[in-house]
């Protein structure tokens, strides 16, 4: 089977592969909570459900704000993956439901399926080349590493195929003069008459972005770090410490997702796109000129003004309405076919 046979594969079947992602990943979590497990499903059951699971847990540096431990089974669990998980099995539904053509829930939670995915395989390899007292590598290692490439490949395949070409929506007005902003353009080139996305929504994505940020990119980074000597150990005070994450964490997230997406899973939750001023899409030097920018104090309050923020304005791009591709009429869903 060649790659292009795999990508139709996984196109074909995006609602199973989220409900697969969804029991896989949800029932280590669950485990957790119940008051006793036999050791056979501790040694042997439970490491292989943590293999196949897409692995995404959300946390802040070491902080165990966001999890829970369970003294008499050993097992951990994490209350925002837990309702994450349940995101994907609402969003299999109503994909499902709607013969495939509402995708944006599950375009979402794929979307930080592959960052959580690929920051770990970020892990892996600088601690290879930078070897850690703690991490090292065995059998159980190498198929956490095999699923971790698989689970990326997948996520990236629907992250792609859903998101489509990304048209602009286009401000058009019927001969009535009633405003119809149902029209799409098919060149995403031509950028005039593109709605922009309101402040309240941007207000949206800042907010989702930076808690994806914080709790998935910079606790990769806390361990990516850690003992690693090329950046000189922990020897520095905590604020310092927790700074340099959040900047670690957000040159992982935003050059990624706009560079190669052209939108972030903030700006999936409003439809919205990021490209330059002329309709064109963005290069990664856009994406890390809006990311250096969006470190500068107070930027995000530059949305106050009338003339935009100035992650937008230094680096001539605008987020607008965009149009997210529907399932294909190819596109069968037949768990014969997976």
């Amino acid at each position: 089977m060649n790659r292009a046979e795999i990508d139709s594969l996984i196109r074909k079947n995006i609602g199973q592969l989220a409900l697969i992602a969804c029991v896989v990943g949800i029932l280590p979590h669950l485990m957790g909570f119940l008051p006793s497990l036999s050791k056979t499903l501790i040694d042997i059951l439970i490491p292989f459900l943590h293999i196949g699971s897409p692995g995404v847990y959300f946390n802040f540096g070491d902080s165990t704000l966001l999890t829970g431990y369970n003294e008499y089974t050993g097992m951990h669990y994490n209350y925002m993956s837990l309702f994450f998980y349940g995101l994907i099995l609402y969003g299999y539904y109503d994909f499902k439901k709607e013969s495939g053509s509402n995708s944006k829930v599950l375009l979402f939670v794929f979307s930080i399926i592959l960052i959580s995915q690929l920051v770990g395989l970020l892990n892996f390899t600088l601690n290879f080349i930078f070897p850690s007292n703690w991490f090292f590598y065995d059998w159980i290692t190498i198929l956490y590493l095999i699923s971790s490439v698989v689970w990326s490949y997948v996520s990236f395949v629907i992250v792609k195929s859903l998101i489509g070409e990304g048209a602009l929506v286009k401000e058009l007005k019927t001969t009535d003069g009633v405003l119809d902003k149902t029209e799409y353009s098919t060149e995403l080139a031509d950028g005039a008459g593109a709605i922009r996305t309101s402040i309240n929504e941007r207000l949206l994505h800042h907010i989702v972005d930076t808690i994806l940020c914080a709790t998935l990119c910079t606790s990769g980074a806390f361990y990516l770090l850690m003992d690693i000597s090329l950046f000189g150990g922990w020897g520095m005070s905590e604020n310092i410490m927790l700074v340099l994450l959040m900047l670690v964490g957000r040159f992982l997230y935003y050059p990624f997702f706009e560079a190669v997406f052209g939108t972030t899973p903030g700006k999936i939750i409003t439809g919205s796109i990021v490209v330059k001023e002329d309709g064109s899409r963005l290069r990664l030097k856009d994406a890390l000129g809006r990311t250096f920018s969006r470190i500068v104090p107070f930027e995000p309050f530059s949305f106050l003004g009338k003339s935009g923020g100035w992650h937008d304005k230094w680096t001539e791009t605008k987020v607008v309405k965009g149009r997210f591709e529907e399932r294909r009429e190819n596109t069968v869903d037949n768990w014969d076919d997976f």
